[in-house]
């Protein structure tokens, strides 16, 4: 498409002007190719109604700039600004500069709310009423906040003990602070708890801890103000009844005390006496968990368990277990009373022992010697046992002490008069006590023996607990306590922990050694610790969550103790989140770190890291603050796990960093301590708070010329310098020259940049801070751009700057170019003002005097004048003159007679410019110049009213009065009276041109038009719509660019803009910049109307619609004033309507046409030949309603097209290359560019490419010709015939232009269908689609019914190759109760359908049957079919639920999972079941959830929402996988934008990139459509690029669409159920046991130097996904490099660890750089191990260039020599190339013709040519892999015969009337080929007949050029041509003769069938060398034999035939064979002797 000047940008609300005028920048854009009629311009700017009386209703304020000023007190009571805080105000936001200021702009007049957040002060809220018109400056002031380590102590209510684990919360209830927010700490081992960096204020607190009531109460946190909290235990009732009774006589005991215990004696519960009844009641007791023992060792609330001791008086006192409960029976205590006992004999064995009761004396003699006395008790506790002996016996007594079995236990003697005494630690049971005489020597049976069993109860009511199995569950907060009794006792406890955290086991001292031990669930020490008597015991650990025991006993096991110990466990658990820690790969969290706000938690225990997700709405800064006790460690991650910074900060110390992004971001912020060996129960504080870009780049980055913001003159914007490296990038579109002035100012360094429309560089200036910087650059009417960024690119900040921009506007009279518009007329006795307005400019002025006399030229002006008199008629230089400043010149003009003189006025030297107005004056009086200059200026706050003011020149004399003329209606005056201004109103705002009088005292005069710009600031609200063409009520004569700019004022994102045509849809685009290819070739001429409508994120919209006229000469070229570089000038156009074709031309300035008339049709072309060089033709379109305009052309020699109509014949495919011939014909070298309208069908996509295209201009040398390509992708056209116009432009603006006539050889379709059988596995049916005719570009197959059968694959838009095939499988969709299907499957190609029967019945005993797919299991494995049952029932659970009871707004947690700065994935329990919740759309609504029955991972329900409801689906996650590659080389193309869009929602974006290899996108659910039954309906994928031309096509080469399915039933066909779950299992695509591991080029980073060199390290990451149904547990991921089209090697392996199903794995290849451009691939499971399911997204490719040596391969040519003349066309080039770092790659060019690649080689390369008869340049050239080039020439001459042919028909200057001539040609024996074609057109085959040709050709009106080539066997060619005359108009109704679709010059040379070239696309050229296969080359064989045997060479044909059965028999062929061996008489495989065939009559050979 050729470049024109760009319209200017309208917005939605545009300017409105008065009556009959119309804004210059809402409807003309300028530029050197675009004609804009000079009476046109004048008639809009001439404005009606402007008077300075006051005119009729409200004017309307422009909304002035709002300055709020930010302010703080300090300390000595003066106000401080605040810098760099953000202030929103009516949606709108803006930050302030070093004074504290920030300014909005644009505000509508109303409420507005003004909202304040800044870290470091209170958060301000308010309404402000803005007043329209100017306003005052708002202060407000900040209140700065003072932030407080804050905390309190947990005390045990009733106790007042420290009580420890408290986990204690904050929420903000009334906090001022702009950064607050909830925190949560811990109370430590004391009790204490403290949260860090508090911001004051009224909080609500929530203390919670096992076994404890929850208290919840508002507190004011403020400093130095500690909370003392105390927190009562659970508890609920108990009541214990204790009936104590005589043991022996059941008798109660009245007055016994009772004590209740946990263990006893301590831990007291209660205490008292049994009542007359015997029994002591306790009805008041409290059992909870916290089970705390005070000071005075009494126990509150208690345990279940506990022990009860009775005392009385006379009885052994007893203790025993007890359950403490709500009621029940009494507990019944028998005492045992002490009365004395005596021995009653016998009871001299244990058989015989005697039962005596503990307590109580038993007395007893030893009657004679050996006498042995027994006695039996039993203990029902165990404890001490004590039995003793009175020391009152006179024998020596022996006591032993014997088990239940009697087995000895302890055994002690005793001397006469000494106690006996043995004391033991005893279990229960049952004793003896055996009592003798020590030696059994001595009795006495007078004397008696006391004998005392005594013993002391060990009741601890937990045992047994002695063993793991046996443990006592314990809860936290309980205090644990026992007996270790007897020796070896061991109490084991087991705890639950549901949390990690710190565990701490102490107890108080006793008098006995502990050890206590804590071991994990499995029983793995954790830690363990001794502790000596009367010393404590107390250690902690860092314990994850889950079980443990904590085991105690006496430290060596040898000893025991009946006073209890009682340990305390305290556990500090962590803050209740579980956090995913960092790692390579996808990041989690299931916190959120909301933006402008603060948190507070603990890290807790060690090792504790806390993830936060931060979601970054738009491009900015993210800043982050932590305090706390602890070191901390904060790092921020971005979602690949890649570490982007990090900061340490020690304890106490604050911790700052900060993270700049380029746009919407999900980062991921994580806290730690610093070295993860140290915890704290305390809270740290984390703040975060983020500075966004300004609020132009925040909605959309105008980081590029392509995204750059509108802005139009007079305007002022703010914005910032953020981030880093930040660019802002302003649209202007200038309606008119003059100078921009534009200048900026900030706080920081400043660098500012204008460009022009080509994006050249035009000014730049840098600043310091605080300094403006300033450009006033002269300018053309078009579109410039306004570049601002920091100077030096490498800091950022929320500092403002002030960006202003004003066109001064050269003076109404100009025209593009200035020194050469045209002349205006002076009056006599009239000055003129006039303005050196640019370098260079000149004026004219004509003066005509209708007699002969004097006139006086008079200059006056304040710069050097050149003044040049002409007669104008003549064109002869009357006199020239200097005049120094300031000039003040006159000088009388003597004329003979009738005169027009013509005064050129410019500056002396031409190298100066001033925008005051200078004064030229033609006088028939002689007087002098009296004259003011007259300005203007705009009131901003009212811009209708405006202030005329007149100024005192020192180089003219002061005129007597001046008056400013403001035109209208009533001719409204304003008079100047002295140097006061007077001020004047228009009607409306807008641009107006008025006139300035001054009258001198001699009655002169002088005049100034001026421009008065009286518009102000617009309203800045809502959605702003930029229009850049077409403008309101424009005329489009060419196409133009719809492109719009939507600027969102409200913060949210713009979404999409629509564009609507005359009502139709015509496109919609969902980037910047917003464009739509609008067809206006094809709308016709007349009116239209253009409708573009934006919408936002939250469905808000603004609408722009525009009319506008399409001219009846669309397309005319060339454009207006075009300086053309070729031998004639070509004029088209296109028309909507078929009509005739007209133009008229003549030389500029004079009066006589000269018409010429070309063919009538649509597209229109005349070519005017004969211009002399170097002089202005002006020309004019005629054949529509009224005639075109008329423009210039001036023809020169230089730059040329080797001809005015190029001819291509091409087939209906991608990648169709056109070579187009280019000579400078100029004396100097030229950089030249190619550029390509577009054909009228749209559906062509061209394009130059390479060298020479738009991006890549050429040098060519004088003399040099090249031939570029022009790239065509014609796949999808229906048309054959097209016209493409070309246009070549040098760097100094010569051009030329031509066109391109494209034949498209359309297709035979034919198409055929074939039952191949049934599948290799499953029910489906296999079907065969074979191409029988042309290749097709376009074909489709579907099935007539697409609800009754799947087809795999499935092909919308595909492509069949010549001689292919396609397998398709079908399969019927099955249902209950399915008994068979019939359809039609339907293949489309062009405009053909082909349709084949389908039909499916049920065989004998076959049915649907239903078949669950589970995620992990094999259907077909039996095995796995254990718990199959349960995920049934689960499934069937799922059936039952709805996402509608679900309350979304307790979703917790929250994922990024686009990655776009917007959470959209949610979590939720509920019951058993997890929610998992997505916003697909981006509102911030759940719209799409899954459910997990059971949370076994496996989702089992999946829903969407759909209006108000939700309808279940078994979708789980849907992604498409796109594959690309490149037709060409990489060199050849453009890096550009791209969006793939399914179903009109973008899923994916590509940014600057060329993309290559799989690209992987996320679909969202709401994207995908369903029909009404849930089957998928139509979905269509799309794909918008941007910047990428037609030539320059990538192929999609597939796209796959992949979906993770609920658990899901699926149906098949079997005869049982083994044989269905077969069936399931092999169905094709389908998978629930199979990895689909996943690369996307998008996902890949490189980490490399920014220049990288060969040797350098380099760093591949790539994001590896799993799409599968099963994880495998690792996989391997390549390397691959390959350098252009060479072979591939692997560099770099490495494993990557398990591949998780949801997330990915980061993987990160080392590789060590290689010189040169580096295609490198990674490959995951390169050698297919794991089987995956689809192995076409394994593969991503980037691209590398890696710079590498710089030493030129070699390149040597063998042969031929250079200068070689040689005889055979055919030509075999032998190079020898080489390069240390490996292949290269060759290329050769034949006479400046395109240059074609060979393979990489290294060593021998040859290649074959066919050169034409004459001299040839043949330009080789090899370029290694970094670059480097060697290059050789070679200048050859043929000298082969030209075959010898002639023209039979038409004759020479034949006039034909007929649409066509036939072409007939007679040629040589050997004839090859014949084409013909007329006008440079397509070529066109002839039919050989003999030796000859015959084609009919097409003719177009008038006279033309018939060419014809002739070709024989050799290639050799010879070109004849004839001239012809049409005579004859085409109509509308006569078609053009269709070309055959072997329309190419195909030849293959003799006796070299395996090359081929296409002469109709160059004679001379490299061939082609093919692997055909043998059957093809056959074929060619006995083509060439036909050939040959039809000119009579039979001995040829026979030798070619033979060949042609050694590669493919033939049984026709052979009987040939056998004719001709008879006819010749040879043997079969002899060799014939050539027979001259016979001769017919006239001498010519008759064909036989």
């Amino acid at each position: 498409m050729m470049k024109r000047g760009h319209s200017g940008f309208s917005i939605a609300a545009a300017t409105v002007l008065g009556p009959g005028a119309r804004a210059l920048g809402a409807l003309w854009g300028w530029g050197k190719n675009q004609n804009v009629p000079v009476s046109v311009f004048v008639s809009l700017v001439l404005c009606l109604g402007a008077v300075s009386a006051p005119v009729p209703g409200a004017e309307a304020l422009a909304p002035g700039p709002l300055a709020v000023r930010l302010v703080t007190v300090a300390e000595d009571g003066k106000p401080t600004p605040v810098p760099h805080a953000y202030v929103s105000l009516g949606g709108r936001r803006a930050s302030t500069d070093e004074a504290g200021v920030a300014t909005v702009d644009g505000l509508p007049a109303g409420r507005h709310a003004l909202a304040i957040t800044q870290s470091g002060y209170e958060a301000v809220s308010q309404s402000v009423d803005v007043p329209p018109g100017p306003r005052t400056a708002l202060e407000v002031r900040l209140t700065p906040v003072t932030r407080v380590y804050w905390g309190g102590r947990v005390l045990t209510e009733g106790l007042d003990r420290p009580l420890a684990g408290v986990a204690v919360s904050l929420r903000p209830l009334q906090v001022r602070a702009a950064l607050a927010g909830p925190a949560a700490a811990v109370s430590d081992w004391e009790g204490a708890f403290e949260f860090a960096a508090l911001a004051p204020g009224r909080y609500e607190l929530l203390a919670e801890a096992p076994g404890f009531l929850p208290v919840t109460r508002q507190v004011e946190v403020r400093k130095d103000a500690p909370l003392e909290l105390r927190l009562a235990p659970e508890a609920t009732a108990a009541r214990l009844e204790v009936a104590a009774a005589d043991a022996l006589t059941g008798k109660a005991l009245a007055g016994a005390a009772v004590r209740v215990g946990e263990t006893l004696p301590a831990g007291l519960v209660a205490e008292g006496r049994t009542g007359a009844d015997g029994v002591a009641r306790f009805d008041a007791l409290r059992v909870g968990p916290a089970n705390l023992a005070g000071a005075d060792d009494r126990v509150a609330v208690s345990r279940r368990r506990v022990a009860v001791r009775v005392e009385a008086p006379g009885y052994e006192p007893g203790t025993v277990p007890a359950t403490l409960a709500e009621g029940g029976e009494p507990l019944r205590v028998a005492l045992s009373p002490l009365e004395p006992q005596r021995e009653a004999e016998p009871n001299d064995a244990l058989a015989t022992a005697q039962e005596i009761r503990t307590g109580a004396p038993v007395t007893l003699t030893v009657a004679r010697n050996g006498d042995h006395d027994f006695f039996r008790f039993r203990l029902s506790h165990p404890g001490r046992l004590v039995v003793t002996v009175g020391a009152e016996g006179p024998l020596a007594t022996h006591l032993r002490v014997r088990d239940g079995e009697g087995k000895l236990l302890q055994e002690q003697g005793a001397r006469a008069g000494q106690e006996n005494r043995i004391e033991r630690w005893v279990g229960a049971g049952t004793f003896y006590v055996e009592l003798s005489q020590w030696g059994d020597n001595a009795s006495d049976p007078e004397k008696t023996l006391t004998l005392t069993v005594s013993r002391e109860d060990a009741v601890d009511p937990r045992e047994p607990n002695d063993t793991v199995d046996a443990a006592v569950p314990a809860r936290l907060g309980e205090e644990l306590s026992g007996l270790v009794w007897p020796v070896g006792d061991h109490d084991v406890y087991r705890l639950d922990l549901p949390r990690p955290g710190q565990l701490r086991v102490r107890d108080r001292p006793v008098p006995f050694e502990r050890h206590a031990r804590l071991r994990n669930g499995d029983g793995g020490l954790v830690v363990e610790q001794g502790a000596h008597a009367d010393r404590p015991l107390d250690f902690s650990a860092d314990v994850p969550a889950g079980a443990y025991l904590v085991e105690i006993g006496e430290w060596g096991d040898n000893g025991a103790s009946l006073t209890p110990y009682r340990l305390r466990v305290d556990f500090l658990p962590d803050d209740g989140t579980d956090d995913a820690p960092p790692a390579p790969g996808k990041m989690a969290s299931v916190r959120t770190l909301p933006l402008a706000g603060a948190v507070g938690a603990t890290l807790l225990p060690r090792g504790d890291i806390d993830v936060y997700t931060v979601a970054l709405p738009n491009a900015g800064t993210l800043r982050l603050e932590s305090d706390g006790r602890l070191e901390r460690h904060v790092q921020v991650f971005d979602r690949t796990g890649r570490l982007l910074v990090e900061q340490g900060a020690h304890a106490e110390r604050p911790n700052a960093l900060a993270w700049s992004v380029e746009g919407p971001e999900t980062l991921y912020v994580a806290i730690r301590e610093w070295g993860d060996n140290n915890a704290s129960a305390s809270a740290y504080s984390l703040r975060a708070w983020f500075e966004p870009a300004d609020e132009l780049d925040a909605a959309q980055r105008n980081d590029r010329f392509e995204t750059a913001v509108p802005l139009l003159p007079g305007e002022t914007v703010r914005g910032t310098y953020l981030p880093v490296r930040d660019l802002d990038v302003f649209a202007l579109d200038l309606d008119f020259p003059g100078h921009l002035r534009v200048r900026a100012q900030s706080g920081h360094e400043t660098h500012l940049r204008v460009f022009d429309a080509s994006r050249a560089l035009v000014q730049e200036v840098g600043a310091h801070a605080g300094k403006a910087a300033e450009l006033r650059p002269q300018v053309n009417a078009g579109r410039y751009y306004v570049m601002l960024s920091e100077w030096g690119e490498n800091s950022s900040s929320p500092e403002p700057y002030e960006l202003t921009v004003q066109l001064e506007r050269a003076e109404p009279a100009e025209r593009w170019p200035l020194a050469a518009d045209p002349p205006r007329r002076l009056a006599d006795g009239e000055a003129q003002a006039y303005t050196i307005d640019h370098v260079g400019d000149r004026d004219r002025f004509l003066f005509d005097m209708p007699a002969a006399g004097t006139v006086t030229l008079s200059v006056a002006g304040p710069m050097e004048v050149h003044v040049r008199v002409y007669d104008d008629r003549t064109g002869a230089m009357l006199f020239e003159h200097g005049v120094h400043a300031p000039a003040r010149w006159s000088r009388p003009v003597e004329v003979q007679g009738p005169t027009r003189l013509r005064v050129e006025l410019s500056e002396w030297g031409e190298n100066n410019k001033s925008d005051q107005p200078h004064f030229v004056m033609a006088d028939t009086r002689g007087r002098a110049i009296q004259a003011d200059a007259v300005t203007s200026g705009a009131n901003a706050a009212s811009p209708q009213t405006v202030t005329f003011q007149k100024t005192r020149l020192d180089y003219a004399a002061a005129p007597a009065s001046c008056e400013v003329n403001l035109g209208g209606e009533a001719k409204a005056v304003v008079r100047l009276e002295g140097g006061k201004p007077v001020q004047a109103r228009f009607p409306r705002q807008g641009l107006y041109r008025v006139e300035a009088r001054c009258t001198g005292s001699e009655g002169q005069s002088a005049r100034q038009s001026l421009w008065v710009q009286a518009t102000g600031a617009r309203e800045r609200e809502g959605i702003a719509l930029f229009l850049n063409a077409p403008g309101e009520g424009q005329v489009l004569d060419g196409p133009v660019e719809a492109g719009v700019i939507a600027i969102s004022y409200s913060g949210r994102p713009v979404s999409r803009v629509e564009f609507r045509l005359d009502g139709t849809p015509a496109g919609t685009d969902y980037a910047t910049p917003y464009q739509a290819d609008v067809p206006w070739a094809r709308l016709g001429p007349g009116p239209h109307e253009i409708k573009v409508t934006a919408f936002d994120a939250a469905g808000a919209k603004a609408e722009l619609k525009r009319t506008f006229q399409v001219s009846e000469y669309f397309g005319l070229s060339p454009p207006d004033g075009a300086v053309l570089s070729g031998q004639d000038v070509r004029v088209g156009w296109s028309s909507f309507g078929f009509g005739e074709t007209r133009v008229r031309f003549r030389k500029a300035g004079t009066e006589a046409w000269t018409e010429v008339v070309g063919e009538s049709g649509r597209a229109r072309t005349v070519v005017l030949t004969g211009l002399e060089a170097g002089v202005p033709y002006e020309f004019q379109p005629l054949g529509g309603k009224e005639s075109g305009p008329v423009r210039t052309v001036t023809r020169v020699k230089g730059l040329a097209f080797g001809k005015s109509r190029y001819g291509a014949n091409i087939r209906r495919d991608y990648d169709q290359r056109v070579g187009v011939s280019v000579r400078n014909n100029g004396e100097a070298p030229l950089s030249v560019r190619l550029e390509c309208g577009k054909p009228h069908d749209p559906l062509m996509l061209v394009g130059f490419v390479g060298d020479g295209s738009e991006d890549r201009p050429f040098n060519l040398g004088p003399g040099e010709v090249r031939e570029f390509m022009l790239g065509i992708s014609a796949q999808d056209v229906d048309t054959a015939d097209h016209v493409v116009p070309i246009r070549i432009v040098s760097a100094d603006g010569l051009s030329d232009e031509a066109e391109v006539a494209v034949h498209v050889q359309l297709p035979h379709v034919e198409l055929a269908w074939e039952d191949v059988g049934p599948a290799r596995v499953g029910p489906g049916r296999v079907f065969r689609l074979r191409n029988l005719g042309d290749a097709v570009t376009d074909l489709a197959v579907t099935a007539a019914d697409p609800h009754a059968v799947t087809l795999s694959p499935t092909v919308r838009h595909g492509l069949l190759p010549e001689h292919g095939s396609m397998d398709f499988t079908v399969t019927p969709h099955f249902y209950e109760g399915f008994t068979g299907v019939s359809t039609r499957l339907v293949a489309r190609g062009l405009d053909r359908a082909f349709e084949h029967a389908y039909e499916f019945k049920l065989g004998a005993g076959e049915s649907a049957r239903e078949v669950w797919l589970f995620p992990g299991r094999d259907p077909a494995d039996a095995a796995a079919r254990d718990g199959e049952a349960e995920l049934v029932r689960r499934a069937r659970q799922a059936e039952r639920l709805d996402a509608a009871t679900v309350d979304w707004g307790r979703r917790q947690g929250g994922e990024d999972l686009d990655g776009d700065g917007r959470l959209d994935r949610w979590t939720q329990r509920v019951g058993d079941v997890e929610w998992v919740g997505d916003d697909s759309d981006a509102d911030g609504e759940v719209d799409f959830a899954h459910a997990d029955v059971g949370a076994d991972g496996i989702f089992e329900y999946s829903a969407y929402r759909e209006g108000d409801r939700w309808r279940a689906t078994n979708l789980v996650e849907a992604w498409l996988e796109m594959g690309f590659s490149l037709p060409y080389g990489r060199s050849e193309y453009k890096q550009h934008d791209a969006d793939v869009v399914v179903n009109g929602v973008v899923v994916g974006r590509l940014r600057d990139v060329i993309p290559e290899g799989n690209y992987t996108f996320r679909i969202p659910p709401s994207a995908l459509r369903f029909d009404d039954s849930g089957l998928p309906g139509d979905n269509r994928v799309g794909i918008r690029s941007k910047h990428l031309r037609g030539g320059h096509y990538v192929v999609n080469s597939d796209f796959r669409f992949k979906f993770r399915l609920t658990a899901t039933p699926m149906w098949t066909v079997a005869k049982s159920e083994d044989e269905a779950r077969k069936s399931v299992a092999a169905i094709g695509g389908v998978t629930s046991v199979a990895p689909d591991l996943s690369v996307s080029s998008s996902d890949l980073k490189v980490h490399a130097p920014a220049e990288p060199k060969a040797g350098d390290e380099v760093a591949v990451e790539v994001a590896l996904r799993n799409l599968g149904s099963v994880s495998p547990a690792t996989a391997e991921v390549a390397l691959f490099r390959s350098q252009g089209s060479g072979p591939r090697e692997e560099i770099a392996r490495v494993p990557a660890g398990a591949v998780p199903l949801h997330g990915s794995a980061l993987v990160r290849i080392p590789w060590q750089a290689r010189g040169g451009q580096n295609t490198l691939t990674v490959v995951a499971d390169p050698d297919d191990v794991l089987k995956d399911l689809d192995r076409a997204n394994n593969e991503a490719v980037f691209f590398m260039q890696v710079t590498g040596d710089n030493t030129p391969p070699t390149l040597k040519v063998a042969r031929p020599k250079a200068g070689e003349e040689l005889k055979d066309p055919l030509v075999t080039l032998d190079l020898e190339v080489g390069d240390d770092a490996g292949p290269v790659t060759p290329a050769v060019s034949v006479d400046g013709g395109l240059w074609q690649k060979l393979p990489p080689a290294t060593g021998r390369v040859t290649a074959d040519l066919l050169l034409q008869p004459g001299d040839h340049r043949v330009d080789l050239r090899v370029t290694d892999a970094s670059g480097n080039v060697a290059s050789e020439k070679l200048a050859l001459k043929v000298t082969a015969p030209a075959p010898e042919a002639r023209i039979v028909s038409p004759a020479p200057g034949a006039e034909v009337s007929s649409p066509s001539v036939p072409v007939e040609v007679v040629g040589p024996a050997d004839l090859a080929l014949v084409g013909a074609r007329t006008a440079g057109g397509p070529w066109r085959k002839a039919p050989l007949v003999g030796n000859g040709g015959r084609v009919e050709l097409p003719l177009r009106f008038g006279p033309q050029t018939v060419e014809v080539l002739v070709a024989n066997q050799r290639g050799v060619v010879k070109m004849l041509s004839v001239e012809v005359r049409r005579t004859t108009q085409p109509t509308e109704a006569e078609k053009r003769q269709a070309n055959l679709v072997a329309d190419q010059g195909l030849l293959w040379p003799v006796n070299r069938p395996e090359l081929e070239v296409d002469l109709f696309k160059a004679p001379s050229a490299l061939l082609s060398r093919l692997s055909l296969p043998p059957g093809d080359l056959a074929q060619r064989l006995r083509d060439d034999a036909r050939r040959r045997q039809a000119s009579g060479d039979y001995a040829g044909a026979l030798v070619k035939y033979r060949e042609s059965l050694n590669l493919a028999p033939d049984p026709q062929i052979r009987d040939r064979v056998k004719k001709l061996e008879s006819y010749l008489r040879v043997d079969a495989g002899g060799v014939p002797a050539p027979v001259p065939a016979p001769k017919r009559a006239g001498g010519q050979e008759k064909a036989r």
